[in-house]
């Protein structure tokens, strides 16, 4: 057992714990250290009162040094923040860290990838299935705006009475209206991809779909993404509590998910710089402009690795370097493999992709389970009925199972 009165106990964190550490870290220790679980892991009392005594003088420094204004706010707050997070890291090294609840209302599970026909749609509707053989209310909805097929998966005709393309033209004035019940459970909101440009929606029809998708009223909402890496597939993807990857042990399939995965979280960073997403404090304009040219450039990210991206907002501020780092933090995806004939199998694509994203992305990818390639799920579509439905004490619903447990759902 680690020494809890003396060192952080991180093996014994929640996710919600460990995210709150990482982000307290950032006020006294560099961005390598901060994703070291090792370091991490040796902080006691002694390196934690010397460092905060050392910033403290540097921030006390700055506040003294700088003119009134936005420089010497900033300082200010920084101080503040830096306070409580001391506070913080203290209770976690006294060993009374308390457990970090997660915001209530509806869990939102964005099931995405960068191709189709890995087994999106199919992985969606059974999994609505099994949470509402569970119990719970689940909204399965089709965000693949360019190749909708869920309602096909949860057993239902391809042409829906209303979709959400109904919605966005303001013929149903909220999603409730277009809500279709299912013949097994869920509840859900088409897509329609027979109009032409119905993958190609606007900023603010995009923002308006985030918005009252958050309005749902639901335990679960499933979105079920295009195979794209698209902004609006990304920002999708970004809405939701659970980011699930799919792919499969095609190399083009997993590298195209490690791609996916990096593209979402640099698009997050981008999003911060663009004041898209909500904020503790605004970002000043030199920290907007570091951060795009760290995230895109002709449309690809310039920064190899998150680390060297948050080392050039340091070198800018490091007053920002908190604020960045905790949009960071807060990605979590995790990688399902599909049609993956055994668990090692599906083990060699998972640590794979894992690998390289710890090493280039300091993101750690949740690996919760796997799913078999069965004669009976490529059938899915003939039998007209998700195969949970058909099987509920299957293998299939064995696998969803597991990753439904191993996830926290």
């Amino acid at each position: 057992m680690y020494q809890a009165l003396s060192m952080l106990p991180i093996k014994s964190y929640s996710q919600n714990q460990f995210a709150a550490v990482q982000e307290a870290c950032a006020y006294f220790f560099p961005p390598k250290q901060i994703f070291d679980i090792s370091f991490l892991r040796n902080i006691d009392r002694s390196i934690l009162d010397d460092v905060c005594l050392r910033k403290k003088k540097q921030v006390q420094r700055i506040i003294k040094g700088r003119k009134q204004g936005g420089s010497q706010d900033k300082a200010i707050y920084y101080h503040e923040k830096m306070r409580q997070a001391y506070v913080l890291l203290s209770s976690a090294v006294n060993g009374d860290f308390p457990e970090i609840k997660s915001d209530s209302g509806p869990k939102i599970i964005a099931v995405g990838g960068s191709k189709g026909g890995i087994g999106k749609s199919m992985f969606a509707a059974n999994v609505s299935v099994f949470l509402a053989q569970k119990g719970f209310s689940v909204i399965a909805m089709d965000l693949d705006l360019g190749g909708a097929n869920l309602a096909l998966y949860l057993g239902e005709k391809y042409i829906l009475d209303r979709t959400i393309n109904d919605f966005l033209k303001k013929k149903y004035p909220s999603l409730e209206d277009i809500i279709i019940d299912s013949s097994y459970g869920p509840k859900i909101i088409g897509g329609d991809s027979s109009e032409l440009g119905a993958a190609n929606i606007h900023h603010a029809q995009k923002m308006k779909l985030i918005r009252a998708i958050k309005g749902l009223d639901a335990d679960f909402i499933i979105l079920d993404l295009g195979g794209d890496t698209s902004f609006n597939m990304l920002d999708f993807f970004l809405l939701a509590d659970h980011g699930l990857v799919i792919t499969t042990r095609d190399s083009a399939s997993y590298i195209g998910s490690y791609q996916f995965i990096k593209t979402a979280l640099y698009r997050k960073i981008n999003r911060l710089a663009d004041h898209l997403d909500d904020a503790e404090r605004d970002l000043d304009p030199q920290l907007s402009t570091v951060l795009k040219k760290c995230t895109v450039a002709n449309g690809q990210p310039m920064s190899q690795t998150i680390v060297s991206l948050l080392d050039r907002v340091a070198e800018n501020d490091p007053f920002d370097l908190p604020q960045v780092l905790k949009s960071i933090i807060g990605f979590k995806p995790h990688l399902i493999v599909n049609r993956a004939p055994s668990l090692l199998q599906a083990n060699q694509v998972a640590h794979t992709i894992s690998d390289l994203a710890k090493r280039y992305l300091s993101v750690r990818i949740g690996c919760p389970g796997h799913i078999n390639k069965y004669p009976e799920i490529e059938d899915n579509l003939s039998n007209n009925a998700p195969l949970v439905a058909r099987d509920p004490d299957g293998k299939l619903a064995g696998e969803i199972s597991v990753i439904v447990t191993n996830i926290g759902l």
